[in-house]
């Protein structure tokens, strides 16, 4: 990787574009590393599997600012056409990364969702819900363990602002789970508190629905 963007800077400066050029680095979130004891993977709502890094350089851009607003998968596109055209895409979702930019507004919530991967046309016995996953599960017989499955299929908010810092989901399974954590007390989201925090979490979960529904910049910032 090193090396691939190495060339690439020199080939913008050699034909004198470095100047003229975005260079965005959006990295995927990886593996992981033994967080919550689960499978290698990262398919899960937890700040360690979705939170990334991304850097940026280019025109007008300082060296070394930090923006700590809260930057999602979806500002990728709108960010492209801003930069090539100084334009915003109000049919979009997402807005461009630039706080400069027209009608920019910073986030104290989004969406994560995710639908589990199973096919439950061929079971083989396997475990629960792990049917047919042969290209997601071990090689090794002994240590089948089930890396995703069809209940793990979730909707999520994720809020962060000055007074509160959550995240509060729903899983589509057969009890209807779900999961609350508050990062301020619990940074590592090792105990769901959701059980005795309903009159915490009902509007979060009306909030989460309008989130996976809108359409568009100026429904999705509201």
């Amino acid at each position: 990787m090193d090396d691939i963007i190495g060339k690439v800077i020199a080939l913008l400066e050699k034909y004198k574009r470095l100047d003229n050029a975005y260079v965005v680095f959006f990295s995927d979130n990886g593996y992981h590393l033994g967080q919550f004891c689960v499978a290698y993977d990262k398919r899960l709502p937890y700040e360690t599997d979705i939170h990334v890094p991304m850097f940026v350089r280019g025109p007008n851009i300082k060296p070394n600012t930090i923006i700590d607003d809260i930057t999602l998968n979806i500002d990728l596109g709108p960010s492209f056409v801003y930069m090539a055209t100084g334009k915003s895409v109000p049919y979009m979702d997402g807005q461009p990364i630039f706080p400069d930019s027209p009608n920019y507004f910073p986030r104290v919530d989004f969406a994560v969702e995710y639908v589990g991967e199973a096919d439950y046309s061929n079971c083989s016995g396997m475990w629960p819900g792990c049917c047919n996953l042969t290209s997601h599960q071990f090689v090794n017989p002994f240590q089948r363990w089930c890396i995703d499955s069809g209940n793990n299929t979730y909707g999520c908010l994720r809020s962060i602002n000055s007074y509160s810092n959550n995240l509060y989901c729903e899983f589509q399974d057969d009890v209807g789970f779900r999961e609350y954590y508050d990062l301020r007390r619990d940074p590592y989201e090792q105990f769901n508190i959701a059980i005795e925090s309903y009159n915490i979490t009902a509007p979060l979960s009306a909030r989460m629905r309008y989130l996976r529904s809108c359409a568009g910049r100026a429904s999705c910032n509201q």
